[in-house]
């Protein structure tokens, strides 16, 4: 364990290291990291990320962490306790903050980007199962991309000491970095068990990649300890690795946030109970392409993993419980893409969830979209470009057997969530 007054982040940070100006991050592509922005990271945190004994260790640590989070079981004292906290031990620590970091951060810039709402302009965030701090970083990457400034404070808490003094100096470093005012503050807290020492409720709350280190013995409690510090009319950020029992667990706490009147605002187009609960060998997880830095790339190949694209499971959700039943969002009649293409003899077809119809719009439903090919036409040929989490409207259809059967004059628009724009 780490001592309390220890400057040693485990990873060869020190205490004065140093992340340069905010141009650094002007124009850089989320989704492709090579380049200045770790460059930079790297210097401030005083690694050499094409040293081969660090990119060997790395991937050691990194593989026996991915055998700890894909495992379903998970002792009472948490998932962290096999490895005696992770985020206090050496090795794993540096491997989760900088392969994780790097994986994680893209999402969490992609969901707040491209979800309706004021997640950017949140005053009072507060990251549970912080980590390194990669959401709350999100969170300000996030901000700085889109040109908002206001005044913010940022609260992360961790089950490990040496994972919450290492997110406090990387926030610190960024949000200086990226012209950032921003207040901080980081703290020691079991979800599992409730113990949180952060007073009061928050506009937007994050909890990534922290239901699948929770044991079912401590999940209710976990999930009733994040919920409750939203605040009303706050944002709660769910976030999951895009495993079956992973992502459930995230869309069992989504059914029960729609059932409180909570508003699910992201991915699902509305509030009707998730269609892949009722089935248990189903689940619902996007997938993002990218272009990932070198550094991960050879540690991928040391490890053995090939991963190109970002795997996870997410929701959004609004605190509506306390709102009249007038100011309630209806689900609307859009649909959102949940599978690949699938490319079939004479026809295309593809997964989207949404609202029955809109006479049913309290139920959701998986429909299977199917566009013959003697039936493209320029109206609906959009069909052959979408990717999963699209989302989508059509018009002029018909259903038939939980199939959503397109015509030639049938219009298909790619609809985007954040600035509403029609592709």
């Amino acid at each position: 364990m780490e001592s309390e007054g220890s400057d040693d982040y485990g990873i060869g940070l020190n205490a004065y290291g140093s992340l340069g100006t905010g141009e650094i991050m002007e124009t850089h592509d989320i989704f492709s990291w090579d380049g200045p922005w770790l460059d930079h990271l790297a210097e401030m945190l005083e690694i050499d990320l094409k040293d081969p004994v660090f990119i060997r260790e790395t991937a050691a640590g990194v593989k026996a962490l991915t055998q700890l989070f894909v495992t379903k079981s998970i002792p009472e004292s948490g998932k962290s306790s096999k490895f005696g906290m992770y985020g206090d031990h050496h090795s794993t620590r540096g491997g989760y903050a900088f392969y994780y970091l790097l994986k994680n951060l893209p999402k969490i810039v992609y969901i707040l980007e491209n979800t309706p709402g004021d997640l950017m302009r949140s005053s009072e965030v507060l990251d549970l199962g912080t980590g390194p701090g990669t959401a709350i970083l999100g969170w300000l990457m996030a901000r700085h991309r889109n040109g908002i400034r206001t005044d913010a404070s940022v609260t992360g808490v961790d089950n490990s000491r040496g994972f919450t003094k290492l997110a406090r100096y990387l926030v610190t470093a960024f949000s200086g970095a990226m012209n950032q005012p921003v207040d901080t503050g980081f703290s020691v807290g079991d979800i599992g068990r409730g113990q949180l020492a952060v007073p009061g409720r928050f506009s937007l709350v994050i909890a990534s990649n922290v239901l699948g280190e929770i044991p079912d013995s401590r999940l209710e409690t976990a999930v009733s300890t994040i919920v409750s510090k939203v605040k009303p009319r706050g944002y709660l950020l769910l976030m999951a690795p895009a495993l079956h029992w992973t992502a459930r667990r995230v869309l069992a706490v989504r059914d029960t946030l729609c059932a409180e009147q909570w508003t699910v605002t992201a991915p699902c187009p509305g509030n009707y109970p998730c269609p892949a609960m009722k089935v248990s060998r189903d689940w619902c997880h996007h997938r993002l392409p990218w272009d990932p830095p070198e550094f991960l790339v050879c540690v991928d190949k040391q490890a053995g993993f090939k991963k190109r694209l970002l795997n996870f499971t997410y929701i959004v959700a609004r605190n509506t419980s306390q709102s009249p039943v007038s100011e309630l969002i209806e689900p609307d009649q859009t649909f959102r893409v949940v599978s690949d293409l699938l490319k079939m003899k004479g026809k295309y077809e593809i997964h989207v969830c949404g609202a029955s119809s809109a006479e049913e719009s309290g139920s959701g439903t998986k429909w299977t979209v199917v566009l013959e090919k003697k039936r493209i036409s320029p109206e609906n040929r959009i069909i052959l470009d979408l990717k999963r989490f699209d989302r989508v409207k059509f018009q002029n259809y018909s259903f038939k057997n939980s199939r959503l059967l397109v015509k030639k004059e049938t219009g298909v628009f790619r609809l985007n969530s954040l600035r509403g724009g029609v592709v």
